[in-house]
Order: C-alpha cells, then sequence, then structure tokens
C-alpha cells in the first residue's frame, strides 16, 4: 500500500512541475496517472491533493465542466480534513470557473467564502489580497454591464 501512495505523490509532483512549466497536456496526463493510482489504496488525504491539482490542471485547459467535480470531490474532503488553507483554495478556484463562465453571484459567493477560509488559516495576506481583488472586479463589471472582465487567477 505504502507503495502505491509514494507512486502517486510521485506523480503529483510531476504534475505540479509540468504545470508550472506550463505544459498543461503532460501535466494532466500526469495527475490523471495519479489519480488511477490512489484510487487503488483509498489514501483520503492524498486523493483530496490529486484532486484539487486535477481540477485546477483543467480549469487551466478550459475544461470548466469537467473540473468542477474533481474540485466538489477535493473541498469535501479538505473540509472534512480539517485543512482549511486548502479549502480556501479550492473555494478560490471555485470563484475564478464561475467568473469565467460568467456566473458572477456564485463567483462572489466563492470568493468571499474563500476570504473567510483565508484569514482562519491565518494563510499570507496575498490569498486575502488576490480574492478581494476578483470581487472588486466583478463589482465593477456589475456596475458597467456590458464589459469583460479578466479576473487573476489562483495559485496551485
Amino acid at each position: 500500500m505504502e507503495r502505491f501512495t509514494d507512486a502517486a505523490q510521485s506523480m503529483l509532483y510531476i504534475a505540479k512541475s509540468y504545470f508550472n512549466t506550463s505544459e498543461l497536456p503532460r501535466a494532466l496526463e500526469s495527475i490523471e496517472r495519479a489519480s488511477s493510482i490512489i484510487k487503488r489504496v483509498h489514501h483520503h488525504r492524498f486523493r483530496a491533493l490529486i484532486d484539487k491539482c486535477h481540477g485546477i490542471i483543467l480549469e487551466r485547459l478550459g475544461s470548466y465542466p469537467e473540473a468542477l467535480p474533481k474540485l466538489e470531490r477535493s473541498l469535501l474532503s479538505l473540509e472534512e480534513l480539517g485543512s482549511v488553507h486548502n479549502v480556501g483554495s479550492v473555494l478560490e478556484n471555485f470563484g475564478y470557473i464561475y467568473g469565467c463562465m460568467d456566473n458572477y453571484l456564485d463567483a462572489s459567493a466563492a470568493y468571499e467564502a474563500a476570504i473567510e477560509k483565508y484569514a482562519r488559516a491565518g494563510s499570507k495576506n496575498e490569498y486575502v489580497q488576490q480574492c478581494e481583488e476578483n470581487l472588486a472586479r466583478i463589482g465593477k463589471m456589475q456596475e458597467t454591464l456590458p464589459m469583460t472582465i479578466s479576473l487573476l487567477r489562483p495559485r496551485i
């Protein structure tokens, strides 16, 4: 069982490395392999982190409908595990995806929830500030419809 967990963790790190160098197809391939491996051992924490990364990679590829279920599963697990900063991160990604899908009501709610989680976790101010900036952009957009907005992407 430990070797499967180690293999899945290695694939997660490889996926993040590809992601950070903008090699998104390779990142997706690696995270899908990690997901396949971790299903065999039912390691709750790694599954949550792999789902989070999988959802973020899909988001960057513009596959929003595919990203949402991965992020939802990650969110539920991370809440259960008490990983408050990671919950904030997933909520911030929901905000970004909803905003890109022109669902500004849900985007605003997700950003507000992310701010609360980041504050509770004692996360760096830059996380809160980015969510606040995106909320301000949504607010400005709603005042001056029709207008296209550009949201700041969350970190992995």
